[in-house]
């Protein structure tokens, strides 16, 4: 039998259990550590094959996509919302995290997204440079 004091200290210890907060972090408090270089990063851009699919708007000294269907919207557009070090790295390493409805048909495969996984191939610096060329040019 459950006597009362027993019941009272569960009940305390479930108003203290709900009085406690967890910090979640959001996508906007994520950052790279320091170190990424956009130049580097628009080479690595290029002999990864990011340039195959994806154009960067104001970057006209990179290859043409020549991926069919092309992908609809160039990346670090001033129309698309800014980018986070977070979305960036998210999509780069998980590319079949959020794929946009609007986009879903021409982008995706029966496995996911069109884009290759490059996890295997990619250094971390390389994928900090890269973020960094696609920070910068949004800008």
């Amino acid at each position: 039998m459950v006597g009362r004091s027993s019941i009272t200290g569960i009940f305390v210890m479930a108003l203290w259990v709900s009085g406690c907060t967890t910090t979640q972090v959001v996508a906007e408090q994520f950052h790279l550590p320091p170190g990424g270089e956009a130049a580097p990063g628009k080479v690595a851009f290029v002999e990864l094959g990011c340039a195959r699919c994806h154009a960067v708007q104001g970057q006209t000294d990179l290859p043409a996509p020549t991926v069919v269907p092309k992908v609809p919207m160039p990346l670090a557009s001033r129309s698309a919302s800014r980018a986070t070090d977070a979305r960036l790295v998210t999509a780069i390493i998980n590319p079949n995290h959020n794929i946009s409805g609007a986009w879903r048909d021409d982008v995706k495969t029966e496995r996911g997204s069109r884009m290759r996984a490059i996890n295997d191939v990619m250094t971390v610096k390389q994928l900090q440079d890269i973020v960094a060329f696609l920070r910068d040019a949004q800008q």
